[in-house]
């Protein structure tokens, strides 16, 4: 992206004020955030030595996502790096994830509800939001926070490689203990389970295991005072949980989090999701059927899967619900095989990372069993995933 003007011009009031007599102009760079969205309503410009809120001096770029791009920025006061997101103009969700996280930071007394160690602080899994401040620009005004830095995500660290055993365990004891916290103060994550750690899989430690933090919380709501539609679900179709796809009409709560979680574990167990994150939401659905079987696919959601295909189903919301793919597909196998064939034959490749024993392997497909479930009241809750026979024998002593 370029501009013709310094972004990093500050204001005088309460807000970083740009100006921006002169248009801006954008060049289209491969693998970043969607162009077009740099519209009112969307994005912020931002280039690297900007200086935002006349304290934060943009060095890098760390990402984007829907509602926000994240920057490595050096707070020149305190004189330390810090992770500065801005999100987009136009939507209330992002205006609301600094208060989120902070109502979280606030509750460290809850995570010894747990049924974890009592020496572990389940507010470390999350962010820590150091600054909050505005920036207005050509598409808007942005909110705009600091929080603390990490060096990476889980999809960048574990792509084609894999967690040492012993560190897989931690990670996974962390990640749900983060979303126990998240639920006992009232919130569904309602993300994808971003994980921000550092560094490649096979060089983790158990001390860099530690330093997980959970991330994105632009989806977090409370379902007690507000709905949040399956059809307004933004969470990657991989890790979507199916009421999200078959119901879009309908309420989504914790469950769908215990979906996502599984499909995190999985993924943080081996190397990649246990879905298919670049198949089409139809093939993802016949994955999930292939993998967990058929027999617990809700009947109203059988005869909308199989429904013919000049058939059109309407909804409320207007999104599209799955359908049986027309022509051939890979089929998937099942969740034995597939924990045998998309994990352990990975590590058995590489030995040093460490292989899953029978009796443990028996304890994580039962907990996948639990936690992916078609019938929302029927999947685990998080305090039953703390639990289960593997967290309680093999993921939280690690973590202690």
């Amino acid at each position: 992206m370029r501009k013709t003007q310094d972004a990093g011009a500050c204001s005088r009031s309460r807000f970083s004020t740009i100006s921006f007599s002169d248009p801006i102009e954008y060049q289209w760079i491969d693998g970043v955030e969607p162009l077009a969205l740099y519209e009112p309503g969307g994005y912020h410009p931002v280039m690297v030595d900007d200086l935002l809120h006349r304290r934060y001096r943009i060095v890098d770029k760390l990402g984007h996502g829907g509602y926000s791009t994240i920057w490595l920025a050096h707070d020149e006061q305190t004189t330390r790096y810090v992770a500065l997101k801005v999100s987009i103009s136009g939507q209330m969700l992002p205006r609301r994830e600094p208060s989120i996280l902070r109502t979280l930071s606030e509750s460290v007394s809850t995570a010894q509800e747990t049924t974890a160690p009592e020496v572990f602080d389940a507010s470390t899994t999350l962010p820590r939001v150091l600054d909050v401040f505005n920036v207005r620009g050509p598409n808007g005004i942005h909110v705009c926070y600091t929080k603390t830095l990490a060096q990476g995500n889980l999809k960048d660290a574990s792509f084609s490689r894999l967690f040492p055993i012993e560190v897989a365990r931690v990670l996974t004891a962390r990640l749900a203990l983060a979303v126990s916290l998240i639920h006992s103060r009232g919130f569904v994550h309602g993300g994808g389970g971003a994980l921000y750690l550092g560094r490649i899989a096979e060089e983790f430690t158990l001390d860099d295991a530690h330093g997980l933090i959970l991330g994105d919380f632009g989806e977090a709501f409370a379902p007690a005072t507000e709905e949040r539609l399956g059809g307004d679900c933004n969470t990657p179709v991989a890790m979507r949980a199916p009421e999200a796809l078959f119901e879009p009409d309908t309420p989504v709560s914790y469950p769908a989090d215990i979906w996502s979680l599984g499909t995190a574990i999985w993924e943080i167990l081996g190397m990649g999701f246990i879905f298919s994150e670049s198949a089409t939401m139809n093939e993802i659905v016949a994955q999930q059927i292939d993998v967990l079987g058929a027999q617990g696919l809700p009947l109203a959601w059988r005869e909308h899967w199989e429904r013919p295909n000049t058939e059109e189903l309407v909804t409320n919301t207007e999104v599209e619900v799955p359908r049986r793919p027309a022509g051939d597909r890979e089929v998937w196998p099942p969740l034995e095989q597939a924990f045998e064939v998309f994990v352990q034959k990975y590590r058995r490749e590489q030995e040093a990372t460490g292989v899953f024993g029978e009796e443990e392997t028996k304890g994580i497909l039962d907990l996948m069993r639990g936690m992916l479930r078609f019938k929302p009241e029927e999947r685990m809750t998080i305090q039953e995933v703390l639990q289960s026979e593997w967290m309680t024998k093999w993921a939280l002593p690690r973590d202690a």
